[in-house]
C-alpha cells in the first residue's frame, strides 16, 4: 500500500499546495490525469480547484473512485478563503464525499490565482459587470497560494492518519 496526494490543477495553484503537503508527509504525488484506480492506496489526500462552484471535471472523474475511505480534502479557488462562496463550495463538495461513505480527517482551502485566460474572457464578454472590486480581488488572488497558505496546508494535514 502507498500513501498518496492526488490533485487536479489548471493554473498550478492546487499543484503548489499538493507538492507542499506531499513533501511534508513524504507521500507520493500524482495528478488526476495519472490515476486509473486507487486500489493500492492506503492513505489519500485529494485536492482540486473550483470551477463554476464545483470540482473540475477531471477531479470529478477521480472523486467517483473515492468511496468508503478516510481521506483528506483540499481545494483552491479564486475567491477569498474566508468568503461565503468558498465555504459553501467546500461544504457542498465535502458532503458529496461524506455521502459516498468517506470520513474527512483533514481539510484545507485557500485562494488561488484566477486563470488569466478566464479573466481576459470576462473582461471582454462581461465588461459591464467587471467592477473595481472584482479587479482588486483578481489582483489579490494572483499572490496566492503564498507561503502562509502553504504552511497552513501542511499544518492541516500534519497529523493525517
Amino acid at each position: 500500500m502507498k500513501n498518496l496526494v492526488v490533485y487536479a490543477s489548471k493554473t498550478g495553484n492546487t499543484k503548489k499546495v499538493a507538492i507542499a503537503i506531499a513533501r511534508s508527509l513524504k507521500y507520493e504525488l500524482k495528478s488526476v490525469d495519472e490515476i486509473r484506480n486507487l486500489n493500492e492506496v492506503d492513505k489519500l489526500i485529494f485536492g482540486f480547484y473550483v470551477d463554476k462552484g464545483d470540482m473540475s471535471d477531471d477531479a470529478k472523474r477521480v472523486a467517483l473512485m473515492i468511496k468508503n475511505r478516510k481521506i483528506g480534502l483540499f481545494m483552491t479557488l479564486g475567491s477569498k478563503s474566508n468568503s461565503d462562496h468558498a465555504k459553501e463550495c467546500f461544504l457542498k463538495i465535502k458532503n458529496k464525499f461524506v455521502e459516498n461513505g468517506c470520513e474527512i480527517l483533514g481539510e484545507f482551502y485557500c485562494q488561488g490565482a484566477v486563470d488569466p485566460n478566464l479573466i481576459s474572457w470576462m473582461r471582454e464578454n462581461l465588461r459591464d459587470t467587471i467592477t473595481e472590486e472584482k479587479e482588486r480581488n483578481w489582483k489579490e488572488a494572483s499572490t496566492h497560494p503564498d507561503d502562509n497558505d502553504l504552511t497552513n496546508a501542511v499544518l492541516a494535514f500534519e497529523n493525517f492518519e
